[in-house]
């Protein structure tokens, strides 16, 4: 039995005895992961009663009673200790910050693919790049209440987040927000879910990036092109008072020396990517200015759009990376529309430069009763999400990533942060 993303279950006609009737699906329909021929409101019933079967007969499902030791996602070190210290992974560039209830930081999405530049009239999909936004902060909470728009809280992350970034900005500007402010807004992604405790928050906080740091490959590196200069000055001053046979040994090392680089140059460049101050720079691609343009596009677009329109357009990409097959077949890992399933609220706030999007899973009873069977393997889960703009015009395509987080193996029992309305 196949299973859909969990938003898609209800949409998806599976059950076991079951074959599709027509295979043809439109381009929209398996972008989004949603089955035409379902109709019927009792398959999500009958697709959860199966998922409840596995679950409970499952003999690797973790203990409630002994929860897992976070870990690290990568090198599998156990953790221990403060908040926001760095654990680097040993065969991954990008950094992870700890937390009390586990480990989280950026993932990497170099294996997801996104609508490319004619995707409208040839459907066709390219490899993501590196997400126009990073992860600033992960964090997990209980409430007392349901809380929507937790960035105007000013105990909270996005509100002392301007404070360091804007307000003398602002002030120095007449009070308006600097025009280069507003395409580098705040965009925090805020999950609302029943936990054991009571009601808990997903928060996830991402920034700009600061301007592009990779070059494209036909360049040298700005000290490296100082440096060659400077050579070639010295070498030229320093002919005319040397001594004729000198000049010529040397002129006969520095071309023997020319044409070892120049064969080194021939030889084919390993793809790896670059690291600095434990940041993966994706290699530069020939859409990456596109993407770019694009996105800012489409970013305005959903900055002063409607619901209706926002609804349309938000997109999560989940995918477990590490964690029990079950849960894998569960959760998929194709892009869904999560606004169609679970009410979300959108909150743009343009004097604070924020972007807060709710999403309220206690609105789906059918997504609920799938994330308590979900959570049972939480803290043996490593867990990737990428969150996307859908294009849908010429001039927002092709597609980029406005950020992806993974969550590793967390333990909602060890969460210390509680916010009160």
């Amino acid at each position: 039995m196949s299973y859909s993303s969990w938003w898609n279950f209800s949409r998806t006609k599976t059950t076991p005895d079951s074959t599709p009737k027509d295979n043809t699906v439109t381009k929209e329909n398996e972008e989004n992961n949603v089955d035409p021929m379902s109709d019927k409101s009792d398959d999500e019933e009958s697709v959860l009663t199966e998922i409840e079967r596995q679950v409970n007969q499952d003999p690797n499902r973790p203990s409630a009673a002994a929860p897992a030791v976070p870990k690290s996602p990568v090198s599998g070190l156990e953790i221990g200790g403060h908040n926001c210290e760095y654990v680097y992974g040993e065969h991954s560039p990008i950094p992870f910050r700890r937390a009390c209830w586990g480990v989280w930081g950026e993932c990497d999405v170099s294996a997801l693919v996104v609508r490319g530049p004619n995707y409208m009239t040839d459907g066709k999909k390219i490899p993501a790049s590196r997400p126009m936004l990073r992860p600033a902060l992960c964090e997990i909470f209980y409430t007392n209440s349901k809380l929507y728009d937790i960035a105007s809280r000013p105990d909270n992350f996005a509100y002392q987040w301007f404070e360091r970034t804007w307000k003398d900005k602002v002030a120095a500007n007449g009070g308006k927000l600097p025009k280069e402010a507003k395409l580098s807004p705040l965009i925090l992604f805020n999950f609302l879910f029943p936990a054991d405790k009571g009601l808990c928050n997903l928060v996830c906080y991402f920034t700009r990036r600061p301007p592009k740091k990779h070059l494209p490959a036909s360049s040298p590196k700005p000290e490296e092109a100082e440096s060659t200069t400077t050579t070639t000055e010295s070498t030229s001053d320093n002919q005319s008072e040397s001594d004729p046979i000198e000049t010529t040994t040397e002129k006969t090392e520095e071309s023997s020396k020319t044409e070892e680089k120049k064969s080194e140059e021939t030889k084919p460049e390993e793809k790896k990517p670059e690291i600095a101050n434990g940041e993966k720079l994706y290699t530069k691609d020939e859409h990456a200015d596109a993407r770019e343009a694009a996105f800012d596009i489409i970013l305005e677009k959903f900055m002063n759009a409607d619901d209706d329109f926002r609804n349309k357009r938000f997109k999560l990409i989940p995918r477990v990376a590490e964690g029990s097959w079950l849960v894998r077949k569960v959760v998929g890992g194709k892009p869904g529309l999560i606004a169609q399933k679970i009410v979300c609220k959108y909150i743009y706030n343009e004097e604070r430069n924020y972007i807060e999007v709710d999403v309220d899973i206690h609105t789906s009873k059918f997504a609920g009763r799938i994330l308590s069977l979900v959570k049972g393997y939480a803290t043996t889960l490593v867990t990737d999400l990428a969150f996307v703009m859908q294009g849908e015009a010429d001039d927002e395509l092709p597609e980029a990533l406005i950020g992806g987080v993974r969550i590793s193996r967390p333990d909602l029992n060890l969460v210390q942060t509680q916010y009160t309305s």
